[in-house]
């Protein structure tokens, strides 16, 4: 994983509805919400799209050490 520590999820303008999705609830520390809505003001994303976003790229640059 040592050679993804530069990777960066970079969020541009919104763009059109994703597929088909399905409702999931999830606990987030206040920190973590404050600073989700920091973004939303600056790039026009809902809270929802932003961690539907920072969850794709997690799954996609995800590695499992089993050590």
């Amino acid at each position: 994983m040592d050679n993804n520590l530069n990777k960066k999820l970079i969020i541009r303008p919104r763009r059109a509805a994703l597929g088909k999705t399905a409702v999931v609830s999830v606990r987030l520390s206040e920190d973590t919400i404050k600073r989700l809505d920091a973004i939303t003001t600056q790039t026009g994303h809902s809270r929802n799209e932003l961690i539907q976003l920072c969850v794709e790229f997690g799954l996609e640059n995800l590695e499992i050490k089993n050590d």
